[in-house]
């Protein structure tokens, strides 16, 4: 299988080439695994867990890949060479992109380049070095209005559904590797480094002393989101512990299974006051600059990259009062959101995304920095 170059080739995107499966590989459905390859393994992976199996008949030296359901069907999709054209279906979303880069990366998808199908992570990084599709969406604000647009584009016409989108946009998938990789909640707290403490499984969640709730806002907290690639994960956990001790912080969370390391919003630190807040989030911004961003949509970012960002959950009043329960203010936001969009496709306009922005900005959040309209408070540049 060639290798490619690492000579650099035009960025653009990666739904602009030609991709194919290697043609080493085959795909085999649980209920018809090869004798030979059942006899290899021994035992099939994570106990049968799986809808298929990727491997290779003529080199030994490809590893077997258990495979789920969305997987199979992902990488069934490349049996053939599918072009830019062919690939016009597909979202381009951050989870197919993601995709795309893992699968190429490893060597089991191959991209053309000058005639000739090649692989590998010199490959990736010579023809897509960053992890977005454009430069202009490699910012928090740009995955913001990516998630818009695909909820208007999309065929969902329910609003709970819609908002569910637009809150889980730029989530990775969950699949084999992650499962694998991260089983139980202790290797999730050895691949952090945490051996014990934190209340709760899917969040951990640790209280901190010595940050009274101020009186004159009760009920108002501020979050920065420290939202790196997963395998960055451990190197800001570690940043973080050790300074939110002393940065006026009343809680730190994070995730504590696989799917919750594979969203944006996968570590959070919990303020009372603003001014906390947005000094813990410069320093983490200037600090951690080297750490693979991931980003978390509906909130502000801090500096060049969606590594570090803040939102806000209001105290209930005036310009709130949809907050239901213990729903977030990013959920609000996507809640808001959600009825916009209807509302606008009944007038089926050209262009639909300014007026999406102006319906939420006239039911009180400011589109710009995701906060409620009538307050003034963050002004990061």
């Amino acid at each position: 299988m060639p290798a490619g170059s690492s000579k650099n080739q035009p960025s653009g995107s990666l739904f602009d080439r030609t991709f194919r499966l290697n043609p080493a590989y085959r795909i085999a459905p649980r209920g018809r695994l090869p004798a030979d390859i059942t006899e290899r393994l021994g035992r099939l992976p994570g106990d049968g867990g799986f809808w298929a199996l990727l491997y290779s008949p003529t080199d030994a030296s490809l590893p077997v890949r258990p495979l789920d359901r969305r997987e199979t069907a992902f990488l069934e999709a490349f049996r053939a060479p599918r072009t830019p054209g062919s690939l016009a279906g597909m979202e381009r979303s951050p989870e197919e992109e993601m995709s795309l880069r893992t699968h190429l990366s490893d060597g089991v998808l191959q991209v053309e380049r000058h005639g000739e199908f090649v692989s590998g992570p010199d490959v990736l990084r010579g023809i897509a070095p960053d992890l977005s599709t454009s430069t202009s969406e490699r910012t928090v604000q740009g995955f913001s209005l990516r998630a818009i647009e695909l909820a208007y584009g999309s065929p969902l016409s329910d609003a709970g559904h819609l908002s569910e989108r637009m809150y889980f946009y730029n989530r990775f998938p969950i699949n084999a590797h992650w499962r694998g990789r991260f089983p139980d909640e202790g290797a999730v707290r050895s691949f952090l480094g945490v051996e014990a403490g934190g209340e709760g499984a899917f969040w951990r969640t640790w209280r901190l002393s010595g940050s009274p709730r101020p009186e004159s806002a009760p009920e108002t907290t501020y979050k920065i989101y420290l939202s790196p690639v997963t395998e960055d994960l451990p190197e800001v956990f570690r940043w973080t512990r050790l300074h939110v001790k002393d940065s006026g912080a009343t809680s730190l969370r994070a995730a504590g299974d696989p799917r919750g390391l594979l969203r944006p919003d996968k570590l959070v630190v919990y303020f009372a006051k603003l001014e906390d807040a947005l000094r813990f989030g410069a320093a983490a911004s200037e600090a951690l600059g080297s750490a693979r961003a991931h980003g978390v949509p509906f909130t502000k970012q801090f500096g060049k990259t969606p590594l570090v960002s803040i939102g806000v959950d209001p105290a209930p009043s005036a310009h709130n009062r949809s907050r239901r329960g213990n729903r977030s203010w990013r959920a609000t936001v996507t809640h808001r959101l959600a009825a916009a969009i209807l509302d606008v496709r009944r007038e089926r306009p050209a262009s639909p995304l300014p007026l999406v922005l102006e319906a939420v900005r006239g039911g009180g959040i400011d589109p710009a920095e995701w906060k409620p309209a009538s307050e003034q408070w963050f002004g990061i540049a």
